[in-house]
């Protein structure tokens, strides 16, 4: 997962970190968790100080990190399995003093995420794209009532990475 690779290179391969999980329930929650330590794992010297649901959510994002902080002062990365529980979670490290110290990374390319990579605040997001997902799946229910029948049970997505770097090209 190129989101995993950027954190990895962005903590220098070292540090505390903290992840922010969406829905326990969800398989987007795991599928992008699973992904993200696919790749982190394997450096040793990143060390996950606490894993938490805060349910795809801005609000409980912001308290979830606020009560972290309070039992880990001492993080150097946050990664959220969505854009909304990194914008609660810089919330918190801003309203901890801490959002210059601490590098957030959030999933799915929301514009307001967007904007704050661009304003320093934010360092990348996996951006998803809702439109190709929508088309596929009109033209698929296009086939079904057409008679098809033998359909993929799964269909990869494609994610791109959106970082400062990407930001000025946009």
């Amino acid at each position: 997962m190129a989101i995993g690779k950027y954190f990895v290179q962005q903590l220098n391969k070292t540090g505390n970190y903290v992840e922010l999980l969406g829905l326990v329930g969800d398989n987007n929650t795991w599928a992008r968790s699973k992904g993200f330590h696919s790749v982190v794992d394997n450096y040793k010297n990143l060390k996950m100080v606490a894993q938490q649901s805060a349910d795809f959510d801005r609000n409980k994002a912001m308290e979830v990190m606020e009560s972290i902080l309070q039992a880990h002062p001492n993080i150097d990365g946050v990664f959220c399995g969505n854009d909304a529980m990194a914008m609660g979670a810089y919330q918190a490290l801003l309203s901890a003093g801490k959002a210059d110290k601490v590098k957030v990374f959030g999933f799915d390319g929301a514009d307001d995420v967007i904007a704050a990579i661009n304003d320093n605040k934010v360092y990348a997001t996996g951006m998803q794209f809702p439109l190709v997902m929508a088309q596929t799946a009109a033209v698929f229910a296009d086939e079904y009532i057409k008679g098809k029948r033998d359909f993929p049970q799964k269909i990869p997505v494609a994610v791109e990475m959106v970082t400062k770097k990407m930001c000025r090209i946009m």
